[in-house]
């Protein structure tokens, strides 16, 4: 008999695809998310209305989104991904696109994890699986020099190459991935 896309090991293993991208996901958009507030709002931890109020400012005030239907309503990851972009963290309409395309993706996965399973139309996209990781890496070396490098005097003077900036969160989705990848079969 004939299984297809249930077939056990097809069902395990886009089980397993489907949580790690939805993991990877998770942490690209606390890199976004919770990096930018973090760093927008530093100054007034002290002052949590302050900090929100500079944060809505800078970031969800000054991006809202319009939908099809005229509505304006803010989309926080939207809005710090364009932010990102305006301090050149990313680079241009590409990886906006990039960035807005991988959470459609995550969300089709999360919302619709039956017709993963089941429509032999529909998979992961594994492109957009690389470039939420190549995405995810940039970004964290950004905060990296941001936060750490560029403000410790300990590293006046040094050139730092992006190569040897390793961001905890990207070791840690490195290993994910590897344990799924590197294991043999007995394990998926």
């Amino acid at each position: 008999m004939e299984f297809g896309k249930l077939a056990p090991e097809k069902v395990r293993k886009n089980v397993v695809l489907a949580s790690l991208y939805i993991t990877a996901f998770d942490l690209l958009e606390m890199s976004i998310k919770k990096e930018t507030k973090d760093f927008l709002t530093f100054m007034y931890l002290d002052d949590p209305e302050k900090a929100e109020q500079e944060y809505k400012k800078e970031v969800s005030d000054k991006y809202p989104f319009e939908n099809r239907y005229g509505r304006k309503y803010y989309d926080d990851y939207r809005a710090c991904v364009l932010w990102l972009r305006d301090i050149n963290a990313i680079k241009g309409s590409s990886e906006v696109d990039a960035l807005l395309k991988i959470r459609d993706h995550r969300n089709d996965i999360v919302h619709e994890l039956p017709k993963l399973l089941l429509d032999e139309k529909f998979e992961l996209d594994f492109s957009l699986f690389q470039e939420l990781q190549r995405l995810h890496k940039k970004i964290m070396i950004f905060w990296a020099r941001m936060k750490v490098i560029d403000v410790n005097p300990e590293y006046d003077g040094k050139e730092i190459k992006d190569e040897e900036i390793e961001p905890a969160s990207v070791l840690f989705l490195e290993y994910i991935l590897s344990t799924f990848v590197s294991k043999p079969t007995e394990n998926r």
